[in-house]
Formats: C-alpha cells, sequence, structure tokens
C-alpha cells in the first residue's frame, strides 16, 4: 500500500465488482470504508482501518452447495470484521507491512425444530479468528490502534499470522455451559495462515461458503476483481510466503508441486485436481 488513497481505490473497485455479481452483498461498509481511507492524510506514513458487521447473503444451504453441516440447518449468512494497521511499503519491498491485524469470521445457522407442538427458529453459530502476533512496534501510532497484548503463553508455538476456530465471538454467545452442548474448545491449535487484509478477507469468506459466486467473480471477463486481489496478494502474501521459503533457498531445488493446487486462492482462476493432471501431463 502505498498511498490511502489509492487503498480506497481498491476497495471500491472491490465493491464494484461484487455489486455486479450480487447485489445482495452488503457493500455499505465497504463503501464507507473506502471513503474514510481518502480523507486520512499520508503524514505518518502509517495506515489504520476497521470494517464492522460487513453482511454477506443470508441464503437456503444449498443455493451455495454447501453440502454439510451438524446438525444440519436451513439457511445460513456470513458476517466479517476486520481492524488492522500498519505501514506504508513499497511494492518491490519484501516486508510486512501490517503492525496490528483481527479478522472475526462469524457464521449464524438458522434451523426450524419441532418444540411444544410449535416450530420455532433456532440459531447455530461458528466462527474464524486470524489476528497477528508481531513484537511491539517501536513508534506509537497517532491514531485508536488497540495496544499490542504480551506473549503470555511461551510454552505453546504462536504463529505470526494464525487461524483460531472459536474465538470471542464465540465466548460472548456463551451465556451458560450449556451452550457449548458436548464440543471443547481451546485456544490452540493456533494454525498458521497468511495474512488476509479487507481485501482477502472478502476473497476468503466468498471462497469458502460462497462457492459459486467466488468462482463466477474469479472467472468474470472483466477481469476487475481478480487484479483486485492479485494486487492485494502481491502485497500481504508475497513476503509471507517468501519468508517461508528463506530456510531452505540455499538449496537451490525447484518445486513440483503446482503453487495453484497447494493455494486455491493464489490463482486468477481456480484449479482443481483434475486440471493439476492435466498440468502434469502437458510438461
Amino acid at each position: 500500500m502505498n498511498s490511502n488513497r489509492e487503498y480506497a481505490n481498491e476497495v471500491r473497485r472491490l465493491a464494484t465488482a461484487l455489486k455486479k455479481i450480487n447485489g445482495k452483498i452488503d457493500c455499505g461498509p465497504l463503501e464507507e470504508l473506502a471513503s474514510r481511507c481518502t480523507s486520512l492524510h499520508n503524514k505518518y506514513q502509517h495506515w489504520h482501518y476497521r470494517l464492522t458487521d460487513m453482511k454477506f447473503p443470508l441464503a437456503p444451504i444449498n443455493e451455495y452447495k454447501m453440502r454439510h453441516s451438524w446438525p444440519q440447518i436451513d439457511e445460513y449468512q456470513v458476517v466479517l470484521s476486520v481492524e488492522a494497521c500498519g505501514d506504508y511499503c513499497a511494492r518491490e519491498n519484501l516486508c510486512d507491512p501490517i503492525k496490528h491485524l483481527s479478522v472475526n469470521i462469524e457464521v449464524v445457522g438458522r434451523r426450524a425444530v419441532a418444540k411444544d407442538e410449535e416450530v420455532v427458529i433456532q440459531e447455530m453459530f461458528c466462527a474464524w479468528h486470524l489476528d497477528s502476533h508481531p513484537p511491539k512496534p517501536a513508534i506509537r501510532y497517532p491514531y485508536d490502534c488497540p495496544p499490542l497484548e504480551s506473549d503470555s503463553g511461551k510454552n505453546y508455538p504462536h504463529p505470526r499470522y494464525h487461524l483460531q476456530f472459536g474465538g470471542n465471538a464465540i465466548h460472548s454467545k456463551a451465556t451458560s455451559p450449556d451452550f457449548f452442548g458436548s464440543h471443547l474448545l481451546f485456544d490452540s491449535p493456533r494454525i498458521p495462515h497468511p495474512p488476509l487484509d479487507v481485501i482477502l478477507a472478502i476473497d476468503f469468506v466468498l471462497g469458502h461458503y460462497y462457492g459459486p459466486m467466488w468462482y463466477e467473480l474469479r472467472e468474470s471477463a472483466d477481469g476487475m476483481y481478480s487484479k483486485t486481489i492479485k494486487e492485494a496478494q502481491r502485497l500481504y502474501w508475497r513476503p509471507y510466503y517468501a519468508s517461508l521459503y528463506m530456510p531452505w533457498n540455499a538449496e537451490g531445488s525447484e518445486a513440483e508441486w503446482n503453487p495453484t493446487l497447494v493455494q486455491p486462492f493464489l490463482g486468477e482462476k481456480p484449479m482443481t485436481p483434475a486440471a493439476e493432471v492435466k498440468v502434469k501431463k502437458r510438461v
């Protein structure tokens, strides 16, 4: 990200692509975020933004081919919130531009159940949390950036960026121990995962919960969506994956895996295992 205005343009382009494909997506929070980014100045060479409760379509379980859920639900909706702050970084640099990151993905499912000879609507919840675990920055940010917590769990692996099931979105709804049923939740494991800014977080939600819409966006003729995603991946994922490769870089071996198959979100168009076989045959 070179400037707030540049990022605002990327966010607006994403909102335009989403509205072209599906008018049910609430792009209001995205457009509000773009407006705030435009109004900020770059005096401090730092950036900060917050996206709160962006709602994706409420859909019947079969509309987007979500084949399995336990227990079985009738419909579901995903709500996304993202907060991040960091430094401006030139595109060619392999630096980590993020100082603080918090991504919350909440899935609300609903089903009709019989109770006392009546049919009532029961809500079910699922949530994923992705955040960063950075060292404390040397500078103090001139905006409302959350304080960084010290490492209280030194006995457990704590990847720089990690994905966790549950998190505060679930804990806050637990009004009694019975809320969790027979489930048992721990902080661990913290699964390593590349960072997700607002743009990549939206791509993540669409890819995992609204698959047909994701394919349509990725394969759209104007390429607006794919171009926006690719630019965000270059900024945030290129340094992340480059850092992962560093311990083996001196060996000089070439990877035999197709990167799009290993990480489907990397490709402009999704690749299936069948397509990978065709690639190998052409080599």
